[in-house]
């Protein structure tokens, strides 16, 4: 009785949603697969008429030019007969590859309609789920109070904070190199203006290639005995004591200096100031 009420309201049974989202699966299921075959049947029959074409091709040419060679060098037939002979055969190869393809037209159309047919009706079920499960208005609703009020402080908010850092990092080498510039202006053979230039130049390619403080990139933690990782990691710049879980050896490593290699630092050094 309260069933009844309740759709007689407006209100809907979860059974039946349930029992209305089973159909449309199995609907649009059937009709996936059906379209899934017949696009399998229309690329099989493209391969099947491409190697009868290549097939037709080289064995009618071979047989119409043993055709030709016989009877040309046969005694009993005449040279003008077998360029008759010639002729025909030509014509009854091309005429064969010519019927292939209107057959495989003939055939392709009408699959091809079947196939807009079913997916104009794999359209329609899907716009009539949407319709009975009030697909719209639930999205539209779901997209107004999801992102809040403020998207732009949102969007702020999931931007990645390492963009922004490389952001600020050029931002600062772009008044540097303002500056750089004036100074230059002034006094360009300046021997202090040279280093300040090769400085620069460094922070630049540090910048490009993801920063040079490595002090704070992450290392894998190897036992130095049994040469296993066991998912640890430590920073360059910090003492190590490290007990290894799987053979139990104490490691204690001291702090390492972060160095990048100075030849291809110069040389990439080189390339931009070409650049």
């Amino acid at each position: 009785m309260f069933s009844a009420i309740g759709r007689a309201i407006g209100f809907k049974d979860a059974s039946s949603s349930k029992n209305l989202v089973q159909k449309y699966t199995q609907d649009l299921s059937e009709i996936t697969s059906q379209i899934h075959e017949l696009e399998r049947t229309l690329q099989s029959r493209q391969q099947l008429l491409n190697s009868f074409q290549s097939y037709l091709t080289y064995y009618g040419s071979s047989i119409i030019v043993c055709l030709v060679a016989y009877f040309y060098w046969s005694q009993t037939l005449m040279q003008v007969r077998s360029i008759t002979w010639f002729i025909l055969s030509l014509g009854l190869l091309v005429g064969i590859k010519l019927m292939s393809y209107k057959v495989d037209t003939w055939l392709r159309g009408r699959q091809q309609r079947r196939l807009s047919k079913l997916r104009a009706v794999h359209q329609q079920k899907l716009d009539k789920l949407k319709q009975d499960t009030n697909f719209h208005e639930t999205n539209s609703i779901i997209q107004r109070f999801s992102s809040g009020a403020n998207q732009s402080e949102d969007a702020m908010t999931l931007m990645d904070e390492e963009l922004k850092l490389k952001y600020d990092e050029l931002n600062n080498l772009k008044n540097e190199l303002h500056q750089l510039q004036l100074e230059n202006g002034k006094d360009a053979q300046n021997e202090k203006s040279k280093k300040k230039n090769d400085i620069w130049f460094d922070k630049v390619i540090g910048v490009l290639a993801g920063g040079n403080d490595l002090s704070n990139i992450p290392k894998p933690v190897i036992c130095s005995n049994c040469k296993r990782h066991a998912g640890s990691y430590r920073l360059i710049n910090k003492p190590l004591q490290y007990v290894c879980p799987f053979c139990g050896v104490t490691t204690t490593d001291k702090a390492e200096s972060p160095t990048i290699e100075h030849s291809s630092q110069e040389s990439t050094k080189t390339n931009v100031k070409e650049l």
